[in-house]
């Protein structure tokens, strides 16, 4: 599933963890420092300039800024995030190699980058192992703390016990979530009519009310989603949430949205 690594990662290497500006999930990010930390590694992740300098990387001001950032830092090993759109994923990892390429950064070219690696939606974690030449780690986001380090070359015996071990919630939360998935119940879930409601889907109405009506009446919690595509053309993106918010009205499953895009 992921490529085998030419060099591990020992406690003399330090980290650099990027992701651009217009990314706002930074959990994959945190999570990575925190773990890569307990095991005694020094990370550096990216500020606001530097990770604005990332969305654009061909851009001459913004490559040198990336360059400064890895050389004064002394990164050895750089991971970069990005869980937006595939394509752009694609199209944005493969231009920050070829400026870690221009730039002479990667050891190939006698620089100090042993390692890059990408995370991101499975789809463009696919494609990027398919189309990079060079030996890029991916991880697609389910892996266990650690599994990522096993997929780093990192020696196990660095991490502290609570990482190694499953945690007894996280084993009970695994059972519930797999239980709920092989029996298939919840397709036959229906949509619950809240009709009755006080001004019930017009422009009047409030969620505490919607709370309210269903306390009273012993139904089901509203439901909540946070859905909506990102795409660099901002009137397809809400044109397509749009249709997307059309479709969800319809299935009648849905009390609140909030807009993804």
């Amino acid at each position: 599933m992921h490529k085998k690594l030419a060099n591990q990662i020992t406690l003399h290497d330090i980290i650099g963890l990027a992701k651009t500006e217009v990314d706002a999930h930074t959990l994959g990010i945190s999570t990575i420092d925190e773990i890569l930390h307990e095991c005694g590694f020094k990370t550096v992740v990216t500020d606001s300039v530097i990770s604005k300098a990332f969305s654009n990387p061909s851009k001459s001001n913004n490559s040198s800024l990336i360059q400064k950032w890895i050389s004064e830092n002394k990164i050895t090993v750089l991971g970069f995030s990005y869980r937006l759109n595939v394509n752009d994923a694609l199209l944005l990892f493969q231009e920050i190699m070829h400026q870690l390429e221009n730039k002479k950064l990667l050891t190939a070219s006698g620089g100090q980058l042993k390692m890059v690696c990408f995370a991101g939606l499975p789809e463009a974690c696919d494609m990027i192992k398919h189309t990079c030449k060079k030996d890029v780690v991916v991880f697609y986001g389910d892996e266990t703390p650690l599994e990522s380090l096993k997929i780093l070359g990192i020696d196990p015996s660095l991490a502290p016990r609570n990482i190694i071990t499953k945690h007894p919630y996280d084993i009970t939360l695994e059972r519930f979530g797999k239980n709920i998935i092989q029996k298939g119940n919840y397709r036959s879930v229906k949509p619950v009519n809240r009709q009755a409601s006080k001004n019930f889907g017009s422009k009047k109405e409030k969620l505490v009310d919607r709370i309210k009506h269903g306390r009273e009446n012993n139904l089901p919690p509203i439901i909540r989603v946070h859905a909506g595509p990102y795409q660099q053309n901002r009137e397809e993106a809400v044109d397509q949430f749009v249709d997307w918010s059309r479709q969800l009205a319809k299935s009648g499953l849905l009390d609140v949205l909030s807009i993804g895009t």
